[in-house]
């Protein structure tokens, strides 16, 4: 295929200038694709922009599912906090006040109760609270208690087996029975025996914002729920094969219905269950949005957002079956390489860097555009962001090389028009032996080594079929170059002569050393007219240029 690519350009623009230009753009295209493979399963600096993106549009979704009415969440507020403390004291209260609320509400039959609370210390001042909230969980078939890992670097340290866990999965691969694994548990002896439980760790992105859900923990051959995995798993709800998954956020903050804590415990007490929603049926999560018990993270949807809430989405989720779906892993990297690689085609057929520069525009637009709606109907992320920012990138090193290779060519409309338009034009005439390549190669390499020292106040135009947007137009049997003098300097002109007559004696040395016929020179100095009747004139010297005035001797 590579060679097919050289032999096409060595058809149409001509030899070696052609190669040189195709192995940089290869190069570079080389480069740049790799670069979308290592950032895409290693480093993520695109996905920084990504990020961004995806948190506009699902905030900004027109159709945003409702929050399951079925999920109930009894909040401990900063009313409940102040409530409470005349009964139960100062946070954290005694574990009776939650033995009271975990037998009053299982007798209204819910789904599950699940406690966003981590009972990891025993009251030692009260023993029998303790013991009431443990006789409570071992009565309860829907009580449902969290774990926390701790960092993998304290495992050593800690006596917990990791096959002791509740819910313990022994993976196919080999797995230590003695390994051990640093965890907060719950210091209620019913709660580890129902294995009802499974970790409430959560991992924001590197920006700090949380937007997925963990499905799974696995350690040293033992897989483990995450908490609302596990919830949704004992309720009938098979969560995804996936380690985790975006959330499908229901609007911001507070839009699932909430209870407050000192209000359900005053009711039931009272034997006032009436005068609030009944339990039945229902996935009830006890935890707290104040903010003095920290349990606030940033979201895409808030930059405060409960962590109760968090829990209440990611059941919501499994239990509906979804969660935001994502393109494979693989699928950007070689979408972003194929942009690349469409780029460099783009290149090597001369078209121009503005209008690469506008498909990238629509492009990105077209996809975000798609991606909103896709988003917005089906609960499906189509993001190709960074594929486009891989193509992008290469683009723009390509145009940079593009710009030195080429810094001495001009469009004509620029060189004549305007106040800065150039007065003299210098026209030299290389008549080649036709039909000969190698007398078409060495005049080539001349005029690329003459245009790397060419005066830096002179502009150069090549005519041919891709006018001034490449170097690459050489014919075998004639070359027309036309020096443009930036001003009327009689120093800069007669410089301009003399690096162009230095350019004809290159030429002729060189094919007198390959035993070539020596090529025929003509040279002339134009003075531009007018701007609207320069084009035409110079159109016209050109095509006189081109008539054969001598055979090449």
């Amino acid at each position: 295929m590579m060679h097919e690519i050289l032999e096409f350009l060595n058809r149409r623009v001509g030899g070696r200038l052609a190669q040189r230009s195709l192995y940089v753009y290869i190069g570079l295209a080389i480069l740049c694709s790799a670069f979308a493979f290592v950032d895409t399963q290693y480093t993520g600096l695109v996905n920084v922009t990504e990020t961004k993106i995806y948190d506009l549009l699902i905030r900004s979704r027109v159709f945003t599912k409702k929050p399951d009415p079925a999920i109930v969440i009894i909040d401990i507020d900063e009313g409940s906090l102040q409530e409470m403390a005349k009964q139960a004291g100062r946070w954290p209260w005694p574990n009776h006040i939650f033995a009271e609320l975990l037998t009053k509400i299982e007798q209204q039959a819910p789904t599950a109760v699940v406690f966003d609370i981590l009972f990891s210390d025993a009251d030692k001042n009260h023993p029998d609270s303790d013991a009431a909230l443990n006789a409570a969980v071992e009565k309860s078939r829907t009580a449902f208690f969290p774990m926390v890992r701790l960092a993998s670097e304290n495992d050593a340290k800690s006596r917990i087996k990791t096959a002791w866990l509740p819910g313990a999965e022994r993976l196919p691969a080999v797995a230590s029975a003695d390994t051990t694994i640093a965890v907060i548990l719950p210091q209620i002896p019913a709660a580890l025996d129902s294995a009802r439980m499974g970790f409430l760790n959560v991992t924001p992105d590197k920006d700090g914002v949380l937007r997925r859900y963990p499905t799974y923990l696995d350690h040293d051959g033992w897989r483990f729920d995450s908490y609302g995995a596990r919830v949704a798993r004992q309720t009938g709800s098979a969560p995804p094969s996936t380690p985790q998954f975006l959330l499908n956020w229901h609007g911001g903050a507070f839009s699932y219905t909430y209870l407050s804590f000192k209000d359900v415990y005053a009711a039931l007490g009272a034997q006032g269950a009436n005068v609030i929603p009944s339990f039945k049926d229902k996935i009830v999560i006890i935890g707290s949005t104040a903010p003095a018990l920290f349990d606030i993270k940033a979201t895409p949807v808030a930059t405060m957002y409960p962590g109760v809430e968090i829990l209440a989405t990611a059941i919501d989720n499994l239990k509906q079956k979804n969660p935001i779906r994502i393109l494979p892993n693989f699928v950007p990297p070689l979408i972003g390489i194929l942009f690349i690689w469409l780029v460099t085609y783009g290149f090597f057929r001369n078209i121009p860097a503005d209008k690469i520069n506008l498909l990238f525009s629509a492009s990105q637009f077209g996809f975000i555009a798609t991606s909103y709606i896709v988003l917005s109907l089906f609960d499906f992320y189509i993001d190709l962001s960074a594929a486009i920012t891989y193509g992008l990138i290469y683009f723009t090193a390509a145009k940079l090389y593009s710009g030195w290779h080429r810094r001495h060519l001009a469009s004509l409309d620029r060189l004549l028009k305007g106040p800065d338009a150039c007065k003299f034009a210098h026209l030299t005439t290389i008549r080649l032996p036709a039909g000969d390549q190698q007398a078409a190669d060495i005049a080539e390499l001349c005029l690329l080594n003459w245009l790397e020292t060419a005066p830096p106040n002179t502009r150069v135009y090549l005519p041919g079929e891709f006018a001034s947007y490449s170097l690459d137009i050489l014919i075998a049997s004639q070359i027309v170059l036309i020096v443009f003098s930036a001003t009327e300097a009689d120093g800069e002109s007669s410089d301009t002569v003399r690096k162009l007559q230095q350019l004809c004696q290159t030429v002729e040395t060189q094919f007198q050393r390959a035993g070539l016929p020596l090529p025929y020179f003509a040279a002339r100095k134009l003075q531009l007219p007018e701007a609207e009747k320069a084009l035409e004139y110079l159109r016209s010297e050109i095509q006189s240029c081109q008539m054969p005035q001598k055979e090449p001797t």
